[in-house]
């Protein structure tokens, strides 16, 4: 995970006119995912999803980069059920 999120670093970094600076918090990264804040935080647990934990200071906080959770959406997008069907038969495109 380490490895990908350094790999995504330099994407974002890389980009002209990106602006690093939006955060989301984990409701709000869920609504943008449009997955439950369960499912999030089990992928967090999982370590599937890149976020960052804020110091003790702010009572461990997770924040998402929303750049960095385009490009994870990129490397990492949903499959169509037609997809996960193919792929459980054995056929695949």
């Amino acid at each position: 995970m380490k490895r990908r999120w350094g790999l995504l670093s330099k994407m974002v970094s890389g980009v002209s006119g990106v602006n690093n600076n939006t955060w989301l918090l984990v409701p709000e990264t869920a609504a943008y995912l449009r997955i439950s804040v369960s499912t999030l935080r089990k992928m967090i647990a999982r370590k599937q999803i890149p976020f960052r934990r804020l110091p003790s200071a702010a009572a461990g906080k997770i924040i998402f980069n929303r750049r960095m959770l385009d490009y994870w959406l990129l490397l990492n997008g949903k499959k169509t059920v037609t997809q996960s069907e193919r792929r459980a038969l054995g056929v695949f495109i």
